[in-house]
């Protein structure tokens, strides 16, 4: 019996007959399918049961107790499996609109290479210190690489978590000659 991290094995599909496709770990040159599993404070107990059910007794068979990210995993080795390719995790898509920092940013479209902050004059009323929302939106497109539609929803979570103002007061991102206030030049 082995413990082990998750990272000093390759997990990977096995078949033991044609057409399955099961989930294996190798290490070494042997091929473990999981036979049970424990709560990850529970490392302790697993040691214990692959002990008492796969090593006491007349049949030993060869196990790894894994330490998983979920939890503890007891893999047995199985010498009907044989490899067919390694487990590729599906990569976790990243939304853009969520992960970015808005701080960071507000931070750059402030910055020198930023959007143009200036005063502004409609129908004779001065919008302070404003810049415009479809320049933003291409600034944004620009530095985030992402699309139109992500950029103004970029946009709008900058006004929702009040880094930005609307300045026609009704609170949304428009991507249009609509006038916009970092709220730290208020």
């Amino acid at each position: 019996m082995f413990v082990l991290e998750a990272n000093q094995v390759q997990y990977c599909h096995a078949t033991r007959t044609a057409g399955d496709s099961l989930v294996a770990v190798a290490y070494g040159s042997c091929l473990f399918i999981k036979a049970e599993s424990f709560a990850k404070d529970e490392l302790d107990n697993a040691i214990k049961f692959c002990r008492e059910v796969y090593l006491d007794g007349e049949r030993q068979i060869p196990c790894i107790v894994l330490k998983e990210d979920g939890g503890v995993g007891i893999w047995q080795q199985d010498k009907n499996l044989k490899f067919l390719k390694n487990y590729e995790a599906q990569p976790q898509k990243i939304n853009p609109v969520t992960a970015i920092n808005l701080e960071k940013l507000m931070t750059r479209m402030r910055g020198n290479d930023g959007i143009e902050v200036k005063n502004r004059m409609v129908n004779f009323k001065i919008y302070p210190k404003s810049f415009v929302g479809k320049e933003a939106v291409d600034y944004i497109i620009k530095i985030v690489k992402v699309s139109r539609e992500d950029a103004v929803k970029i946009g709008q979570r900058l006004i929702d978590e009040k880094l930005v103002r609307d300045l026609s007061d009704r609170n949304s991102f428009k991507d249009e000659n609509v006038f916009y206030r970092f709220c730290s030049d208020d």
